[in-house]
């Protein structure tokens, strides 16, 4: 989904409840786009307060559990 600005971005995805979970196993914390009350399945990424340097790695691993999900 467009983003503007701000610390948040959404992504649209087939399913994302065991992707969360695994992601959140992993030391990866996202949220669930259902959890605000959404139609749409998919995901919220928040990236406030976070070393840009673990942007990569924490992307990195969120791909890796979508492949294995």
């Amino acid at each position: 989904m467009p983003s503007a600005a701000g610390l948040h971005v959404t992504a649209l995805a087939a399913r994302s409840t065991p992707v969360v979970a695994a992601a959140a196993r992993r030391g990866v914390v996202l949220d669930d786009l259902s959890a605000y009350g959404r139609d749409s399945t998919g995901f919220v990424f928040g990236f406030g307060a976070i070393d840009p340097a673990l942007l990569d790695e924490g992307m990195a691993i969120f791909g890796a559990v979508l492949r294995e999900t």
